[in-house]
């Protein structure tokens, strides 16, 4: 079961959000495996199928009264005054413009607020 407790790190923040959501029995959400260190070969192979950076960790298939689904970007906790990387700000954009609720997380707490909030339909 999840529970609650201090994290360190983006993996062990979007391991216990991921544990959070499994034990929703209304969501359905998955986790977008796109980091990671990669030779230039492979690389250019994974884009030739389709891996897209910017994509955010979290995508949430659930709708609500403004946007057909939530995206999330999980970031460190500290990371909150930090410039966002280029690309997923655009790639936020992009999914903003066709209304997909797409935003940055920091921290499991932050991702678990983000949800019930657009779940509420207050974003």
């Amino acid at each position: 079961m999840w529970q609650q407790m201090k994290h360190s790190n983006e993996y062990s923040e979007s391991k216990a959000f991921n544990e959070w959501l499994l034990w929703q029995p209304k969501l359905f959400g998955v986790h977008h495996v796109n980091e990671g260190k990669r030779s230039l070969a492979e690389g250019k192979r994974l884009k030739q199928i389709g891996m897209t950076a910017g994509l955010p960790d979290f995508q949430i298939f659930c709708a609500n009264d403004n946007w057909h689904g939530l995206f999330i970007e999980m970031k460190q906790k500290h990371k909150r005054n930090h410039k966002m990387p280029e690309h997923q700000v655009k790639f936020h954009e992009k999914l903003l413009a066709r209304k997909y609720y797409a935003t940055f997380a920091f921290g499991c707490d932050d991702a678990i607020h983000i949800t019930t909030q657009y779940l509420a339909n207050l974003i």
